[in-house]
């Protein structure tokens, strides 16, 4: 995880919440482990924080560690009934009124994957139903906790790369990893402050952007399981060519432009660099960018 997107299901809480609920209200339950689940933790699966999700898991597996194989497998097989995530992610016709993952999706304020920051993580709907959204990843693997798999904060919208190719089975609840939706932007980039000094010096000097050694296993796990030390490094020139603005990019010299050949006012250095850093969740390689901008800016 590159970025923060703890708001991300702002706007859709209360109408996902409410498609839980009607999904666990309108199901007929017999498994006594599922009832019993649903009499003490309900609002967790309906409501819960990532901290709520863990503490739910805990719970549930002391409740499922006495069941024989048929008692789990009538808990698993209705759980995978009423939190039908096949049923909740298949895509509609356009005059579908209901509530599903695409209607989800459209409601992220977020354009890119936040395990990677490199690909897309959008959502189109178009009038002829042609239609895409980013993979909603289990944080928790729905395999494992079925009763988790419409949890509104076990779901990252994220790239198919990052969820399919490099996370796949990896159980997120037994090996730590920072989450999205919960976990603070730990792992930073930076490159070498003696060549910053010395860029004068030598013609051709190449900066090497390098991840910075993760504070913490999770931030350790999140930066190895996603190779995210091996796909920036692909991104070398372009990261180059951002550092080399920023180094000639001059408030005074951009004045006299201003001043001498009528650049309009709004030619600032976010212009100049292509950068917005308020902005940097949602551009492409922007938490990199912005953490090479406040190395630069802070010399």
């Amino acid at each position: 995880m590159l970025i923060n997107i703890s708001d991300v299901w702002k706007e859709a809480g209360k109408t996902h919440a409410k498609y839980v609920e009607e999904a666990i209200d309108g199901a007929t339950v017999t498994s006594p482990h599922l009832k019993h689940l649903l009499d003490r933790k309900r609002d967790a699966i309906v409501n819960g924080t990532p901290a709520q999700l863990r503490q739910l898991i805990y719970f549930a597996d002391g409740l499922l560690s006495l069941c024989d194989e048929a008692e789990y497998s009538l808990f698993k097989t209705e759980c995978e009934t009423v939190f039908n995530y096949p049923k909740f992610r298949n895509k509609r016709d356009l005059d579908y009124k209901g509530w599903d993952a695409y209607k989800l999706c459209q409601k992220s304020p977020y354009v890119l994957c936040p395990y990677c920051q490199q690909n897309f993580a959008f959502t189109v709907i178009s009038e002829d139903n042609k239609s895409f959204r980013p993979t909603l990843d289990h944080f928790y693997s729905q395999a494992r906790y079925p009763y988790l798999a419409i949890t509104l904060s076990n779901l990252v919208p994220c790239c198919h790369v990052c969820n399919s190719f490099l996370k796949g089975e990896v159980n997120f609840f037994h090996q730590q990893h920072l989450h999205p939706l919960e976990d603070q932007e730990s792992l930073h980039f930076c490159f070498d402050e003696i060549e910053h000094l010395n860029i004068q010096k030598s013609d051709g000097m190449r900066y090497e952007v390098s991840l910075r050694p993760a504070v913490g296993q999770k931030a350790r796990n999140s930066a190895k399981l996603f190779l995210l030390p091996e796909r920036y490094a692909i991104h070398s020139a372009m990261l180059n060519t951002f550092i080399e603005n920023m180094q000639i990019y001059d408030e005074i010299k951009t004045g006299f432009l201003k001043n001498t050949f009528g650049i309009p006012c709004s030619f600032t250095e976010r212009h100049s660099l292509g950068f917005d850093i308020d902005n940097y969740r949602n551009e492409l390689l922007g938490k990199v960018k912005k953490d090479l901008y406040e190395q630069v800016r802070g010399n």
